[in-house]
């Protein structure tokens, strides 16, 4: 069941573009119908011919044991000769299983890495966990969501913070290029973040469009992404991001956003 919502992901954006082949369309039917060691069959002659993205299912079927025993070990060969290709999900993959050690020794800097690189081709679920705040045990082992403090910020905020706040604007909302600054547990603390930005960095444009919106998957937390734009172009988004973080050091990854 994993393996079909992951490939339905997956296969979402390759269904969209014109260029699917009808060898791909052939195998991926063959794993809708759970035919696995067929669509196996198929997906590895595509990986032969270099579709990186016939590598990647074949790295999740090795994953979760469809077509074949589980092997994370090949799982994890799969995805990074995708990965290598530059295809995001691979990658997003790749970095996940350096981080845990799954089927590969532990790397924090691999990991990095490559969620760095998922994260700047525009994959979402990299972009939310480089800009999620960080997760700090306190003295009585519970787990607690804090910021992750970036240069000298002035947090002596006083207790009446959230009331005296301006309420986010809510301007139409057109497509285009937007960057993501946070993704944070709630609505509230996105819009505290922008606030926080806006006040400590009175150097950036305090008239952008500014968005909250909520994401959420089957079986995890739902989180609020605090994104900023519209920007002309990559090149404007990217100027923009410098500036954040030459003056905070805040993450700040440029997105394509069409969802909103």
């Amino acid at each position: 069941m994993r393996g079909l919502i992951i490939l339905s992901l997956m296969l979402a954006s390759s269904f969209a573009g014109a260029a699917t082949t009808s060898a791909f369309e052939e195998a991926a039917e063959l794993y809708r119908s759970q035919q696995f060691l067929e669509a196996k069959a198929a997906f590895t002659r595509l990986a032969d011919q270099g579709s990186a993205r016939a590598s990647a299912i074949l790295g999740m079927m090795s994953r979760f044991g469809e077509g074949g025993p589980v092997d994370l070990q090949k799982a994890y060969d799969f995805y990074l000769e995708a990965a290598r290709a530059g295809h995001p999900p691979a990658q997003y993959q790749v970095a996940l299983m350096l981080a845990s050690g799954e089927g590969v020794e532990a790397s924090d800097k691999g990991a990095a890495y490559w969620f760095t690189q998922a994260a700047e081709n525009g994959y979402d679920k990299a972009i939310d966990r480089l800009t999620q705040p960080l997760l700090t045990e306190p003295n009585d082992g519970s787990p607690q969501v804090q910021t992750k403090p970036s240069r000298r910020w002035n947090l002596t905020l006083p207790d009446n913070f959230k009331k005296a706040l301006a309420p986010v604007e809510t301007r139409p909302q057109r497509l285009g290029i937007k960057v993501q600054l946070g993704a944070m547990a709630t609505k509230d603390a996105a819009i505290d973040l922008w606030q926080l930005i806006r006040d400590e960095l009175p150097e950036i444009d305090q008239d952008l469009p500014v968005t909250v919106s909520r994401h959420s998957e089957s079986g995890q937390a739902e989180i609020y992404r605090l994104r900023v734009g519209d920007f002309g172009s990559v090149v404007q988004a990217r100027g923009f991001c410098r500036s954040i973080e030459n003056l905070s050091r805040r993450p700040c990854w440029v997105v394509a956003d069409h969802a909103q």
